[in-house]
């Protein structure tokens, strides 16, 4: 016989759950103490509301700038100043003791009525009393904490969210999370206080609504609080764009994003633009809003209509009296006061490419990136330009631009000197004086050029003075470019540089490379890459440069980077020949190349003499003293001279302009710019000639028939079941 179950006593309305019964309880039981403590908690805030009174009573405040006499000469002027970082003023203080004086009168009332009113008899009911309490002086503190945390997030989160995330100001950090843990605190604050209330959500009615009402605003604001922190927060942090076009045109180059973010002084670009919505103008706005958020802060844009901005546009324009002659561009300014300044017309973002055919369209690319930083650099260096001297004793490359008929391309280098003042770099010939040779004071490097006969030791002796005797603090820079030049016997002159080489541990060959004969190259003509040296050790050109370009010229002479020699210089070989293709060294200019082969195979003594291997061979090097750059040396002149540049089919200067350029900037300790950074081609999309009106437009319209006719049949043939 199975004993009779006890039927389950439910538990009384007034009973509290384990973890809020003690807080009950204790209001219940001790509501003189409670009444105290909200008595004391009033004294505080009401001290706090007197703090701010008094505060926004010293406050003096920001003065905003006249709106009205802008308004009067612009009406239709946008007011779009730039936000600015929080600094405490009388509307935040007025705020606070509003905030202040409410949360005073709840604790005082509170504290009141538990000191003045008769507690129930019954113990349910004083219960019930002390939910309530807890709920009301909870939900008022905590929806006042929530209502100040959201009025600050209006006021403080704007400017100093931006010097937070986009200039990296830590200090600004305070103003976003301050009001966000308000919000938090209020939303804990309400969220406990309704704990106690759930007791009793079954059999109080009013509680219930409390309690229910609380939970759903506390999951809605939590939601809003969660978003505002992703998008505001979170959100600038993530990589937000995708350039999906095929040769990644409005994407930075690596350098260009390297130098924003090295940046040491505050730039501003002012980006004039028309409102016509050209294509030029609007490469050039998503150009200056790329560098803004690769900067980190350091780089600002302000996009400026003259037709909209009319007002700031005036203001600019007497400021800067460069806009007064040119219509649309970027005004770049560099540090605080906004001395230094530059001005890039909106057609200098572009140029007209070479025709790849006669009469064929030339067509245009985007050189914006490469100009940009170009100038920016030239700012950034307070606009003094470095000064690189070309000798001009042992016939080497002219660059002194004077015009001269009988002078034949390859022995003049005028376009690279235009490539390098372009780049913001004073070129000057240098002539030694017979009497006393010297090469100047100013001279931040010195470039030897495919020099045509041996420099006598008088020339060798100033370049050695000044390569090594340091001038004002600083060491010579020099770059050697010194291809094989014949004799009249045919052998391989010496450059009369080779002992001064020798001192900074690099090794000048007095031999021709020569190659084996294929469909594409003569037995002159190398293919030349970086090194895996150079790549290993990460060098600033190979890496700006790009670590697998291929420059194609003839007549290079051997460049041997020595392991052993002067221990302060380290050598690092920096070109060579690709492998995979027969090649040695001649003495001499080889007239019979079948001759030579034959030997070759007869003859291993010979093939070891001419160093005769399949393996790459160093054509270039460069050397440094500690983190500076000494000395670069090329066993190639006529890359840069102007019948290389004629040569080239393709838009701008030959890549071998680049690699000088780039090696200068390196030996000068400055960042490359336009090396690495390729124009950028405007192409034109035509519709295949099949894209006609019969395949346009008959061949849709009859499949759509044919689809309404066999929804129809169908529908048809199921209602005739």
């Amino acid at each position: 016989m199975q004993p009779t179950p006890t039927e389950p006593v439910p538990s009384a309305p007034g009973a509290a759950p384990s973890f809020a019964a003690p807080l009950v309880e204790f209001v219940r039981r001790d509501r003189q103490t409670t009444g105290f403590i909200l008595l004391a908690l009033s004294v505080a805030l009401l001290a706090l509301c007197a703090w701010t009174v008094v505060k926004t009573v010293r406050a003096s405040g920001e003065t905003e700038p006249e709106k009205q006499q802008k308004k009067a000469d612009d009406p239709f002027a946008f007011e779009d100043a730039p936000l600015k970082a929080h600094n405490p003023n009388r509307v935040e203080y007025i705020a606070g003791a509003v905030l202040a004086g409410a949360a005073f009168l709840t604790a005082a009332a509170a504290a009141v009525w538990l000191l003045v009113s008769i507690p129930p008899l019954s113990e349910a009911r004083q219960r019930t009393d002390a939910r309530t309490l807890i709920l009301a002086v909870s939900g008022v503190l905590g929806g006042l904490l929530i209502l100040g945390g959201i009025w600050y997030a209006y006021l403080w989160i704007g400017g100093s969210l931006t010097e937070w995330t986009d200039k990296g100001q830590k200090k600004q950090a305070k103003w976003v999370l301050y009001p966000l843990m308000m919000i938090a605190c209020g939303a804990a604050l309400m969220f406990i206080g309704a704990q106690p209330a759930r007791a009793e959500e079954r059999s109080n009615r009013a509680l219930r609504q409390w309690v229910y009402g609380s939970n759903l605003g506390l999951s809605v604001l939590l939601l809003i609080v969660a978003l505002l922190v992703v998008n505001l927060i979170v959100g600038p942090r993530l990589p937000n764009k995708l350039d999906t076009t095929s040769e990644g045109f409005y994407s930075l180059a690596p350098g260009t994003k390297e130098f924003l973010t090295r940046l040491d002084q505050p730039v501003t670009a002012y980006a004039v633009l028309s409102e016509s919505g050209s294509r030029t103008a609007e490469d050039i706005r998503r150009l200056v809003q790329n560098c803004q958020d690769a900067s980190g802060g350091k780089f600002q844009v302000r996009i400026i209509s003259p037709t909209a901005n009319k007002g700031e546009y005036r203001t600019l324009a007497g400021k800067y009296p460069v806009l007064e002659v040119n219509d649309f561009g970027v005004l770049l300014t560099v540090g605080e006061d906004e001395k230094r300044h530059s001005f890039i017309r909106e057609d200098e973002f572009t140029q007209r490419d070479t025709a790849q055919a006669p009469g064929a369209d030339a067509g245009r690319s985007f050189i914006g990136e490469a100009r940009l930083m170009r100038e920016l650099l030239f700012l950034s260096e307070n606009e003094k330009k470095a000064v690189v001297y070309f000798t001009q004793s042992a016939g080497e490359l002219d660059v002194s631009g004077a015009p001269n008929e009988d002078l034949r391309p390859s022995a003049s280098a005028s376009r690279l000197r235009a490539f390098l003042e372009r780049n913001y770099l004073e070129v000057k010939p240098l002539k030694f004086d017979p009497a006393s040779p010297k090469v100047p004071d100013d001279a931040t490097v010195v470039v030897v050029a495919e020099p045509q006969s041996p420099l006598s030791e008088a020339h060798v002796g100033a370049l050695r003075q000044y390569m090594t005797e340091p001038r004002g603090g600083k060491k010579g820079k020099l770059v050697v470019l010194a291809g094989p030049r014949f004799g009249p016997n045919d052998k391989v002159l010496r450059t009369g540089l080779e002992p001064l080489l020798a001192e900074f541990n690099v090794r000048l060959g007095e031999r021709v490379v020569v190659g084996e004969e294929t469909r594409e190259l003569d037995p002159f003509t190398q293919y030349v890459g970086f090194t895996e040296a150079a790549r290993r050790a990460k060098h600033p050109v190979a890496i700006t440069l790009g670590e697998k370009v291929v420059f194609v010229a003839p007549l290079w002479r051997p460049v041997v980077a020595l392991r052993q020699g002067a221990p302060a210089y380290q050598a690092v070989p920096l070109l060579a020949t690709t492998s995979g293709r027969f090649n040695w060294l001649e003495d001499e200019r080889p007239r019979d190349l079948s001759r030579i082969f034959d030997e070759f195979r007869t003859h291993p003594e010979i093939r070891a003499v001419k160093e005769l291997t399949e393996n790459s061979r160093p054509v270039g090097a460069v050397v440094s003293e500690g983190e500076s750059g000494r000395l670069a040396v090329f066993g190639n002149g006529l890359i840069v001279s102007d019948a290389v540049g004629r040569q080239s089919q393709q838009s701008g200067d030959p890549i071998t302009f680049d690699l000088v350029g780039g090696t200068i900037d390196w030996l000068r300790d400055r960042p490359s710019f336009g090396i690495g950074v390729e124009s950028k081609k405007y192409k034109t999309v035509l519709f295949p000639a099949t894209a006609d009106e019969t395949r346009g437009l008959w061949v849709p319209l009859f499949f759509s028939l044919i689809a309404i006719g066999g929804l129809g049949a169908s529908v048809w043939v199921v209602r005739r079941r």
